[in-house]
């Protein structure tokens, strides 16, 4: 029991010690190719966190309504109460949403090995 702990502390020492040797002299290469990989992070895999302008979820959530309810007021007006349909219309306004300008996220088409196309 005690060398399992003692290894899993030695094994944190060394995590700590390549943090900061990374800090400090940045990447080494890899041996097989001389290319430096560097971890930047989980983000959006198809680059919408970097498309400006306001989405159907964000007229929605100033609305207070949900994006089906947005939906609706742009294709089913009829099917939306007045009421409602305003607080949309105001939210749409306040935001500045433009339909189909493409700001919003395009779907991944995901296969069945995990990539996306």
């Amino acid at each position: 029991m005690f060398t399992l702990l003692a290894a899993a502390v030695a094994q944190r020492a060394v995590h700590e010690d390549e943090a900061m040797r990374l800090l400090v002299l940045g990447p080494k290469p890899c041996a097989c190719n001389s290319r430096t990989y560097v971890f930047r992070g989980l983000g959006a895999a198809n680059g919408a966190a970097s498309q400006p302008g306001a989405k159907p979820v964000d007229v929605a959530r100033r609305a207070d309504v949900s994006t089906g309810t947005v939906s609706n007021v742009f294709n089913h007006p009829e099917r939306v109460a007045d009421v409602t349909r305003l607080q949309v219309e105001k939210a749409i306004a306040e935001l500045g949403f433009i339909r189909g300008s493409g700001g919003g996220e395009t779907a991944a088409h995901w296969r069945r090995n995990g990539f996306a196309t």
